[in-house]
Order: C-alpha cells, then sequence, then structure tokens
C-alpha cells in the first residue's frame, strides 16, 4: 500500500486509484485500532466507501496513525531457493492478516531466484523486489531493515512457510501486552511429519529480562530465531545482523536482551 495516495481533503480521509478497495478494507478491519488512538474519529465504511472524519482532530496527525496501524512489513532474504521460494511467499500472503508488505531481497542468487522474485511481484502489489550483491543471510536482512517504513517487521526465511494466522496472532499479542516484541512457537516439518518445537499446553506470557532469557537457554517453549518474532520498526532499526558470522540469530538475540525489558510469548 503506498501510503502517499491517502488524500486529505474536505475533512476527510480517502483514497483514489487502484489501490481504493485495499485502503478500504484496511480501515474496515481495523476501525478498532483507529479509534484507540484518535477516539474523536467518526469511522465509516461499507462496500465501496471508507471515511475517517475528522471532528476536531489534526488531519496529518491522524494520516500518520494510520501509516503505522496499517503496517507490517515482512522480510525474506533470497539465495538459492528456487524450490521453496513461491510456497514460502504464498504463505505470506495467504496471512489472515492483510495489511503487510513483503520485501524480497535476492542477494546475488546465482539461479534464477531473483527472476522468481519479479514473476512472484506481479501477483500482488504487496511483494517488494530489491536485487544486490550477495552479502549473506545478515547483509540481506540489514539491507531490507534499512528500507522499512512499516511499524512492525518480520523476518521468514526464503525456505520455510509460516501459519496463515502467525502475523495476526503476534500483532494481537503486542496490541494485548504492550511490548515492543512477541515471539511464537515453531513447528518442524518432515517429509511424512510434523513436529511442534513445543507440545506442551497453549501459553501467553510476559516476561522481563531474566524470564526470557531463562526462557532462552531451557529452549523448551521458546526457540529464539528471528523468523518467529514479530518487532517494532523503532526496536527493529536499532540493532544489526552480524555479518560474516554463522548462528546470526543468536547474536541478534543477545543484541535484544540488552535493549528489551519486555518480551511477549505465545504459542
Amino acid at each position: 500500500m503506498q501510503y502517499s495516495e491517502i488524500m486529505i481533503r474536505y475533512g476527510e480521509l480517502s483514497t483514489k486509484g487502484k489501490n481504493r478497495m485495499r485502503f478500504i478494507n484496511k480501515l474496515r478491519n481495523n476501525i478498532s485500532d483507529v479509534l484507540s488512538i484518535y477516539p474523536q474519529v467518526k469511522v465509516t465504511a461499507d462496500r465501496d466507501r471508507a471515511h475517517a472524519y475528522l471532528n476536531g482532530a489534526d488531519y496529518t496527525a491522524v494520516a500518520e496513525s494510520l501509516k503505522q496501524v496499517f503496517g507490517i512489513q515482512n522480510f525474506s532474504p533470497v539465495y538459492k531457493v528456487e524450490k521453496y521460494l513461491e510456497k514460502c511467499v504464498k504463505s505470506i500472503l495467504k496471512q489472515t492478516y492483510t495489511n503487510l508488505e513483503i520485501i524480497l531481497v535476492d542477494d546475488g542468487s546465482p539461479d534464477k531466484c531473483g527472476q522468481l522474485c519479479d514473476e512472484l511481484a506481479k501477483i500482488d502489489d504487496r511483494i517488494k523486489v530489491f536485487h544486490k550483491e550477495n552479502g549473506g543471510l545478515s547483509d540481506a536482512r540489514n539491507y531490507g531493515v534499512e528500507r522499512a517504513n512499516g511499524e512492525y517487521i518480520g523476518f521468514v526465511d526464503s525456505d520455510d512457510y509460516i501459519h496463515e494466522c502467525m502475523y495476526e496472532e503476534l500483532y494481537k499479542a503486542i496490541k494485548k501486552s504492550g511490548t515492543l516484541i512477541a515471539e511464537c512457537g515453531v513447528t518442524r516439518v518432515y517429509k511424512n511429519t510434523l513436529r511442534p518445537h513445543y507440545e506442551g499446553e497453549d501459553y501467553f506470557l510476559v516476561l522481563d529480562k531474566e524470564g526470557y532469557l531463562k526462557e532462552y537457554l531451557e529452549n523448551k517453549r521458546l526457540y529464539g530465531s528471528a523468523w518467529c518474532k514479530l518487532i517494532h520498526k523503532d526496536l527493529a532499526k536499532k540493532i544489526k545482523f552480524p555479518t560474516g558470522k554463522i548462528y546470526e540469530d543468536a547474536f541478534y538475540t543477545l543484541e535484544l536482551l540488552k535493549t528489551v525489558d519486555k518480551y511477549t510469548l505465545i504459542s
């Protein structure tokens, strides 16, 4: 969604052009979020119209708030994953939380991944593609984050795929707990079976640094990778993935521990 297309006129926010229906759906699905920020805004949405009537509210401030309410950006570094890339991207497109943008970073892949990225971008305008020289996984993730303008940021490795409710549940968890980061469980997928990392009861935990570190070291409920997290942009832009190192997610988690006071974990 190109938010520059939000037009402010005659005391209402509206849109024009090919993204009109997408904006309408975003506003309809997120009315409660808009009202939580600006309760004085009267919001209406029907099949072909959606307006936020600004009863005394500052137009520019509301427009900026809408950008934040509707912004999750997902980054998928792409390198030698022709066999898995399409399934990965389509699992993100099928998310029940639809107000997202997918950034595919072609990290100088020598096969046809770059071409496949461009083809996938043609099927949904939420997909953006960047092509760069090979710099490794950490460099590709950092490259994507530097170009982020969404309010929340997630990472999905391009040889993985995600549950259709993943980002909706992580987003709801952040809103419920008030933390800057939420993390969910993972499931390993084998040829003939699925094996959850944790098979106990469902959980919703809000932890301090010590509690999170304990969960991370025990490695029972918490897996700890970047690709099962949703992170506020202000936090994500402070921390870099280390280039030239393996197990980069472990280094990233330790950097998070230096910065974050509260974490939300969901099953």
